[in-house]
């Protein structure tokens, strides 16, 4: 019954969370979600070639390319090659993209973050939510067919979860699974 309870209140809680987050009035092309994953992937992960940000963002070949075609437009988002033999497209932000970037993680983290000051006021029970979390977050992407950090950390403020050097439960649990597997 406690695990039902907690599954339940995590479902309630991260639709909340994912959903009543407000941010400031963006002009498009930040004013849809995959624009935003799009950004804040990139932050922390380029230069990406499209098909990892196909992966990492959920989408087609064909709507990660209308994605990317706006971010371009935009001039949020620049494409380029690596040479004649790779034929992929890879993509890296713009100064005014990686700015974005960084408004776009600040405006989504800070709610939260004040949701789990005010929730957690004394730094253990910080600590031990953040460890048990961590764990949870490790065992989700373990049992996920999506074996790639990009996939789940695609809205995150890398540096910020880094910070003091934690590592990413996300990518430890990846890197577990690869080194299980021989």
């Amino acid at each position: 019954m406690f695990i039902r309870h907690g599954a339940n209140v995590l479902r309630a809680l991260a639709r909340h969370v994912s959903t009543d987050l407000v941010f400031e009035e963006l002009e498009p092309p930040l004013d849809h979600p995959s624009t935003r994953d799009t950004l804040t992937l990139l932050a922390w992960h380029e230069p990406t070639p499209l098909p990892v940000l196909e992966q990492a963002i959920g989408l087609s070949q064909s709507a990660a390319v209308r994605v990317v075609d706006r971010l371009v437009e935009a001039g949020l988002v620049t494409r380029s090659r690596r040479g004649a033999a790779d034929r992929r497209v890879w993509l890296s932000l713009t100064k005014e993209g990686s700015h974005a970037a960084q408004t776009i993680t600040r405006q989504a983290a800070d709610p939260v973050a004040s949701l789990l000051a005010s929730a957690l006021p004394s730094e253990r029970a910080r600590r031990d939510f953040v460890r048990a979390l961590d764990s949870v977050v490790r065992e989700a992407v373990r049992s996920s067919p999506m074996q790639e950090p990009a996939r789940f950390c695609r809205t995150c403020a890398v540096e910020e979860c880094l910070a003091g050097g934690r590592a990413c439960p996300s990518a430890q649990a990846c890197r577990e699974r690869r080194d299980a597997k021989g």
